[in-house]
């Protein structure tokens, strides 16, 4: 199961139990299971955030920092 809070999914990444793409897809799924009811997106780019998260999962790998919340998904609203 993911982390449920950003501090969580951002110590989880960091220790190496989960990775952006795990965490962008539970994310993903989550929004496709309540957005009927909540309306709350009006686009979900789910191919978009996958790129996005295996490039952060690379770039950690290779030792690149982008800040503690590099790799953990978020929305615009």
């Amino acid at each position: 199961m993911p982390p449920h809070t950003i501090a969580s999914a951002a110590a989880a990444l960091r220790a190496g139990q989960i990775t952006s793409v795990e965490l962008t897809t539970a994310a993903l799924d989550v929004i496709a299971a309540r957005n009927g009811a909540t309306n709350a997106f009006i686009l979900v780019d789910r191919p978009g955030a996958w790129a996005r998260a295996a490039e952060a999962d690379a770039e950690r790998a290779r030792g690149v920092g982008l800040g503690p919340l590099h790799g953990v998904p978020m929305s615009v609203k």
